[in-house]
């Protein structure tokens, strides 16, 4: 099962998770509700077996920090 990747980047009006399930966009007001969902959903999703990355943008687009949950 190949690993997915949880994107958290500015958008228009706030941020966003991007996910590859079924192309899922979550949009928040905040960063940093947006970055704590997107552990907080890579953690569940990690219990399932699956493995998971959070990528996390400022305002500029260049990435500040990485996780990863579950599988290697």
């Amino acid at each position: 099962m190949d690993d997915l990747t949880l994107c958290v980047e500015p958008a228009p009006g706030g941020w966003r998770i991007d996910c590859p399930i079924g192309e899922l966009s979550l949009m928040f007001l905040s960063g940093s509700s947006a970055e704590r969902s997107a552990h907080a959903m890579a953690e569940r999703l990690s219990a399932f077996g699956r493995g998971v990355n959070v990528v996390v943008a400022d305002r500029n687009h260049t990435i500040i920090g990485e996780s990863r949950y579950g599988a290697a």
